[in-house]
Formats: structure tokens, sequence, C-alpha cells
């Protein structure tokens, strides 16, 4: 059920909150996949919540932190944080 609810919220994306605490609850299950981390980083954004999306985003594995998602990521973050030079240095 979860995670049928967590890919409801990670298409529509028009919920962060409900998708931040359905994400949260698959990772305290040990249930959450990669992507999950990256789409609770998302939401964190969306409600402007940088901190915790910077958090999320240094608690990636190497191999998801450069992937383009992973980098797109932390360009948002960049962006938020009034950084937008870095940020488009980061997608560079």
């Amino acid at each position: 059920v979860l995670r049928a609810a967590a890919t409801f919220l990670t298409t529509t994306s028009n919920e962060p909150r409900s998708l931040i605490t359905i994400l949260k609850k698959l990772a305290e299950t040990g249930h959450a996949l990669p992507t999950d981390y990256l789409a609770l980083g998302q939401a964190h954004i969306g409600l402007g919540e940088l901190d915790e999306a910077r958090q999320i985003h240094s608690s990636l594995s190497a191999d998801l932190k450069d992937s383009k998602a992973g980098i797109e990521l932390l360009a948002q973050i960049q962006r938020g944080e009034g950084r937008h030079l870095e940020a488009e240095d980061t997608l560079r």
C-alpha cells in the first residue's frame, strides 16, 4: 500500500507533504528505493525545506549523487538557496 501511494504521489507530485510522510514511512520500514530518496529531496524543495533536502542529498550514495537525478537535486537546492550561478555550474 505504501509503495502504491508513493508511486502515485511521486507521479502526480501535487502533495509534497503527503509524499514526504509516505516516503519516510517506506524508509523507516527499510523498503525505500534509492529513487525514493531523490523524490523525498524534491518534495522538501517543493516546500522550501532546503536544509532537509540538503541532508538527504548528503546521505545519498556516491553513485546516486553522481547520477543525473542526483546532480539535478543538488542544483535545485543551490537555486533555492539563491546560488544560481553555482547551480548552473553544477549542471555542466
